[in-house]
């Protein structure tokens, strides 16, 4: 059974299947782990090994023009001259250590591994909904190195043994006030462009935008990494293409019907590596999007129903 009253260590959710680098090391080591491993967030230390803050893989996408499969071939740069230029900016980006690149902050989401797991997921979802975006809870030993991390997912793994909880339907999500914190849904239209995606993600506080027809039937989503990726500033004219054009279609989605519970959205996350379900009502062959969940919103959640109870 689950305990939320116990602590991070006795509660088994540390990890140290992290991504580390120091702060001296260079932005192409920390673009390797985005691409390469998928990092989400590297966990950034000083000489003394003490920790020095969080790397996002938004930060880094942000600072670099996207890679050329990334963009559409009719989109990709083809003069030479500039396509030189480019290469020559890139390398020179990446060879700098990321101490030069990046604002480095001691974030206050760490903590100590003997602080209670329920207030760990509250300060976890309390960060992630601020402007840090940060998906992991750093956990710090005195001298101030890092004892190993809390992610959404080792949580999970230990939140699934609560069977009263995990077998609540997913569309309790939809009863949620918008006070709630959690992310309500957003819809463009296929036809729309990346321009409109990039200004509803600038001045909302969303992180998913499903893309629907005309009759409000989900098509595919864009999500933010998809979006930050895309519109750097070198390539302008990518703010034309349609969303059709670079959506997650339907067919690689995963959907879950809102009558379905906690339970299956849970084992996605955790089984199939998945980092957004969809919760959908389902009409005559139809899906109709209600709500985009991840890991941190079913962790909000638990906290939610903690306090209720």
């Amino acid at each position: 059974m689950e305990n939320s009253d116990g602590s991070i260590e006795d509660t088994k959710v540390i990890t140290n299947d992290f991504c580390i680098l120091k702060d001296t090391d260079t932005v192409a080591e920390a673009l390797a782990l985005v691409t390469v491993q998928n990092a989400s967030e590297i966990v950034i230390v000083d000489e003394d090994k003490k920790f020095a803050g969080i790397l996002t893989d938004l930060s880094i996408l942000r600072s670099l023009p996207p890679p050329a499969l990334d963009v559409p071939v009719k989109f990709r740069i083809k003069t030479h001259k500039f396509r030189k230029q480019l290469n020559e900016e890139l390398v020179n980006s990446l060879k700098k250590p990321i101490i030069e690149v990046f604002k480095l902050e001691k974030i206050k989401p760490y903590t100590s591994k003997n602080q209670r797991l329920i207030y760990a997921i509250d300060k976890l979802v309390e960060s992630y909904k601020s402007t840090s975006a940060i998906r992991v809870l750093p956990i710090i030993n005195e001298e101030e190195t890092v004892y190993g991390v809390a992610s959404p997912e080792s949580i999970l793994s230990h939140i699934k043994s609560n069977q009263k909880f995990c077998q609540l339907k997913a569309e309790r999500f939809l009863a949620l006030p918008e006070a709630s914190g959690m992310e309500q849904p957003y819809t463009l239209l296929p036809s729309d462009t990346l321009a409109q995606s990039r200004f509803a993600m600038k001045y909302l506080p969303i992180e998913h935008i499903t893309i629907c027809d005309r009759d409000g039937n989900l098509l595919g989503i864009v999500d933010k990494k998809q979006v930050t990726t895309l519109t750097h500033p070198m390539y302008f004219s990518l703010m034309g293409i349609s969303l059709s054009e670079i959506m997650k279609p339907i067919t690689k989605l995963c959907l879950v019907e809102k009558s379905q519970t906690l339970q299956e959205c849970i084992n996605a996350y955790l089984n199939l590596g998945v980092k957004e379900v969809v919760i959908v009502e389902q009409l005559l062959g139809k899906s109709y999007p209600k709500m985009v969940v991840t890991p941190i919103d079913i962790l909000q959640f638990r906290v939610q129903v903690y306090r209720q109870n």
